[in-house]
């Protein structure tokens, strides 16, 4: 039962409610992977030729519902037979409309190119497609442009695949890019570009509203370059630099122009001690009038990049600020108060992930800061070294920061003092309320303390996940008098139980049930505990919930 034939499950797919799928996904575990990816019909991904054998089986017996196939991603080793095949399949699919194509990163042998039939033919079945990605080892995607094959495409993602031969196939995309008078969106990943090529880049697709770059290198020609070539766009409105060179990324933000730019991310995997691009970020800023959203870590927030934004008239709705080695993070939130910034910020994330100084975090100052940001709805905190931080004190966190409406905490230890506790049980917690709607707390540990108090201090509170850290350690969420839109709890896949199974009793207004999770899959459900020799048993309770989603199974209610 483990592991029925998924030939099986295509036959009866189409006459199942949803209800019945869950059930499928409950009666064979082999199925739950295939059903929860929304492989069926509208989205497929298929993965390795075994299952690009039974895709193409399936739909040779059945050419009816090839029409219901809209998505599709193919995960397959790069040749030239798979290819052509693969460039085949909008022939045979009519209503494909979104296309990925992946392939071993490693695999660079170019030999069977001259095999790759691309044509006017092949090209026009091309025509329906709106989104399309693709590792371009064979210069797939610059050939479908030329041909007329992408004349609707909206998006477009190409991976060149490193440094050997990447110019080249950059240059052979971007001179094509006018053959796709309705792109959108653009990502280039993993290639080489020139200044020229990127100003060649907006004069051939003037509408380009989102641009992208990833593991992007500059032409050492351009290095030293004394031109001043300045790409620009009137359209842009989205900009993102991830993991680029220095060269890359310095020269991208000083030679372009982007006036309608409203989203600002650059970020690079691995943070070093050394800062840049200071200067280039205040010159792009401060002719971007409408920047909204700012998540930059080549560099800290300085009060020099945010006067610019000021002078600038722009007025953020979203900002990340992001620790950096050798510097202090509290001064970057104090650049942010000292602006006129800290009025317009809705959304505020805060990312300790490289915090490596030697000293505990000065929690409260922090939440003095946050405080003075008085505009923030939502605010995400990102912790990661658990030795190097303070637990998270929730009480003078909540009373300082009433405001906010949606608060996620990640990697944090979540603390309540326990006189403090008795203090609040008796006097406060009548009188002090805040406004939060939704709490995310993932990969945290916190006690059944905690959710008391935030039962109590949250009395607005409809949204509620909680994935703990450590599942043994899982709180009683003890919610008596909340009405929930969704709760949703996801317990490590490491843990213990995980394999063998939980009981998690539920309590709401209609009475008490018992749902036996296994794999994070709802196995059973009654209105007593069973009886077990080893058995762990997580307690919900709430008035109402709307959505309950236990592990990886949503939970319905039941007739007994």
């Amino acid at each position: 039962m483990l592991r029925l034939n998924n030939e099986i499950l295509f036959k009866i797919f189409d006459y199942l409610t949803v209800f019945d799928k869950r059930i499928c996904v409950r009666v064979c575990k082999h199925w739950q992977f295939l059903i929860e990816g929304y492989n069926f019909y509208e989205d497929l991904n298929i993965y390795g030729s075994a299952e690009l054998l039974i895709f193409n089986k399936y739909f040779q017996q059945d050419k009816s519902r090839r029409n219901q196939v809209h998505r599709l991603q193919i995960s397959l080793f790069g040749k030239a037979s798979h290819v052509n095949d693969i460039l085949a399949l909008p022939e045979q699919f009519r209503h494909l409309r979104e296309f990925v194509y992946r392939h071993d990163e490693g695999d660079t042998d170019e030999s069977d190119i001259s095999e790759i039939v691309i044509d006017k033919r092949v090209a026009q079945h091309w025509q329906g497609i709106s989104k399309f990605y693709n590792y371009d080892k064979y210069f797939v995607s610059s050939e479908l442009l030329q041909y007329g094959g992408f004349r609707n495409l909206v998006e477009l993602g190409v991976r060149f695949g490193g440094r050997e031969r990447s110019e080249i196939k950059c240059d052979a995309l971007i001179q094509h890019l006018s053959n796709a008078p309705k792109l959108k969106k653009l990502n280039l990943d993993h290639g080489i570009m020139s200044l020229s090529h990127l100003h060649q880049l907006h004069y051939n697709a003037q509408q380009l509203e989102v641009l992208c770059f990833y593991d992007m290198d500059l032409v050492s020609r351009d290095v030293n370059e004394q031109g001043r070539l300045v790409a620009s766009s009137n359209t842009l409105t989205e900009l993102r630099l991830f993991r680029c060179t220095k060269p890359y990324t310095e020269s991208m933000l000083d030679r372009t122009e982007y006036s309608k730019l409203k989203i600002l991310k650059v970020c690079i995997s691995s943070v070093h001690d050394e800062k840049y691009g200071e200067d280039q970020l205040i010159k792009l800023v401060s002719s971007c009038h409408y920047l909204e959203n700012y998540d930059v870590n080549i560099h800290p927030i300085t009060p020099a990049i945010m006067e610019a934004m000021d002078a600038s008239g722009i007025q953020l709705k979203e900002l990340t600020i992001k620790a950096l080695p050798n510097e202090n993070f509290l001064r970057q939130l104090e650049s942010l108060q000292a602006s006129n910034q800290k009025s317009s910020v809705l959304k505020m994330t805060l990312n300790f992930a490289n915090y490596y100084e030697n000293k505990d975090l000065e929690v409260n100052k922090l939440f003095d800061l946050i405080k003075g940001v008085s505009k923030v709805k939502r605010l995400e905190i990102v912790a990661k070294n658990y030795y190097l931080f303070p637990s998270f004190p929730l009480y003078e966190f909540l009373s300082k920061v009433r405001n906010l409406e949606i608060l996620e905490l990640k990697y944090w230890e979540i603390r309540l003092n326990a006189n403090l506790f008795k203090l609040l049980a008796f006097k406060l917690c009548g009188k002090f309320k805040t406004k939060l709607k939704s709490l995310v707390l993932d990969q945290v540990t916190c006690c059944d303390k905690s959710m008391w108090f935030i039962s109590e201090t949250c009395p607005e509170l409809s949204r509620l996940t909680i994935s703990p850290k450590y599942s043994s350690l899982f709180p009683t969420l003890n919610f008596p008098n909340h009405s929930f839109a969704s709760i949703t709890v996801d317990t490590s896949s490491e843990w213990v139980y995980y394999n063998t199974g939980c009981y998690y009793q539920v309590v709401d207004e209609n009475g008490t049930k018992w749902y036996k999770i296994v794999g994070g899959i709802q196995e059973e459900v009654s209105r007593v505990l069973p009886k077990s020799e080893d058995i762990r048993i997580l307690l919900l309770k709430y008035k109402s919930c709307t959505t309950l989603k236990l592990g990886y199974a949503y939970v319905q209610a039941h007739t007994f």
